[in-house]
């Protein structure tokens, strides 16, 4: 039998596609706004918009994929190729109008693809150690979210954003190859797939344990949005960083995410929930940090901060679903799951950007801070 740190071949292709998608996912969250400021001299709340389109298209695509799609392998292929399309439009198109397009085919090819991999990866794990796939799951995001930034930041630096979206474009094409390593395992019965999508919906969202986790990280998710796509320009404008140098911030940010969610690879989740306590009061000091509007470091403080909420919520909101759910429901489960997050990463962003157009871009983010104090009321209330 193999060690959960020995995985099987199959796991490491999801792992490997799970690294791949959300670097290709966060160039459209994090770099695309600042490209669209620093480049395209787009207000930050016309950003708020295009990144609603974002999330938009991944709802359309988590939705369609939770009907339609009964195996990753064709989600793997229809996913990566919209991403290749929607990566080439950046690079071939200068009208910001025609780029919300694009960020919207985007974001379907992720949302058909990425709720698969969950489920896929958590069935993988073993006994003893339970937690084991959602952990490797939720570390190659944010390994992804380390090496993205990193590599963005590298990019941009020599070559500019232009030759960034076109070698990210190359790349999904690239990528297409794993879908076909990886072994094609059924998501479920292949007859009646629409009509019995909403039966077994509706039975999911009816369990108490799932809603619990729905709410938790549809509230938390309100906050993401917020560090990914809107500190860049907030550290741009007020606080006077580069491009280059917010990039490597949001590098350490995510490697210190990575340490922690790797190292909780071997947690009895049983015992832990109560720390999402620590984790939302984390979630709300990072928040008040970042509203400053005054001081570079405290702002840097904030992101950093954000790295133990970012660590812990969503995978372990995302553990406890899988396991409120029957087994033959657990595709559909984390495809509503993951409507939490799309949810809230499509009504974020504009308030976000209405928030920044009334009280300016130092003191805007702080639409974070009630965000925060509502996510640890329920964990005070419902986690302890």
């Amino acid at each position: 039998m193999l060690k959960p740190d020995n995985p099987s071949p199959a796991i490491t292709v999801q792992f490997i596609l799970t690294f791949i998608l959300r670097i290709l996912s966060l160039v459209v969250q994090s770099v695309l706004p600042l490209y669209l400021v620093s480049v395209m001299h787009a207000s930050n709340y016309f950003v708020g918009l295009m990144i609603s389109a974002l999330w938009i298209g991944n709802a359309a695509g988590a939705i369609t994929g939770a009907a339609l799609v009964r195996k990753w392998r064709l989600a793997g292929l229809a996913g990566l190729f919209l991403l290749a399309l929607s990566f080439s439009g950046y690079y071939a198109f200068n009208s910001i109008y025609l780029l919300t397009i694009f960020i919207f085919i985007g974001g379907f090819g992720s949302g058909i693809l990425q709720p698969l991999l969950a489920p896929s990866m958590h069935r993988s794990s073993k006994d003893d150690y339970p937690f084991s796939g959602v952990s490797l799951y939720s570390t190659a995001l944010s390994l992804a979210l380390v090496v993205g930034p990193l590599i963005s930041s590298l990019v941009i630096a020599f070559s500019g954003f232009k030759i960034l979206f076109l070698s990210l474009s190359i790349a999904s094409l690239v990528s297409l190859a794993l879908p076909l390593i990886g072994k094609n395992s059924e998501a479920g019965k292949a007859s009646n797939l629409v009509s019995n999508f909403f039966t077994v919906s509706k039975g999911v969202i009816t369990n108490k344990g799932f809603r619990r986790e729905f709410v938790m990280n549809l509230v938390y998710s309100l906050t993401l949005p917020i560090v990914l796509s809107f500190s860049g320009t907030v550290a741009h404008r007020v606080y006077g960083l580069s491009s280059s140098e917010i990039l490597l911030v949001l590098t350490l940010l995510f490697s210190i995410s990575s340490a922690i969610r790797f190292s909780m690879r071997r947690l009895i989740m049983k015992k832990v929930n109560r720390l999402m306590i620590i984790s939302c009061l984390f979630l709300l000091l990072s928040s008040v940090l970042l509203s400053n509007g005054s001081s570079a470091s405290l702002f840097i403080a904030g992101l950093l901060f954000f790295s133990i909420p970012h660590a812990t919520i969503y995978p372990w909101t995302l553990y406890n679903v899988f396991q409120t759910s029957e087994k033959e429901r657990l595709i559909q489960s984390s495809y509503i799951f993951s409507l939490s997050s799309g949810i809230s990463e499509f009504i974020s962003p504009p308030l976000t950007s209405l928030s920044i157009y009334l009280f300016g871009s130092a003191y805007g983010i702080a639409i974070a801070i009630p965000f925060s104090i509502l996510a640890f009321i329920i964990s005070i209330t419902l986690y302890r």
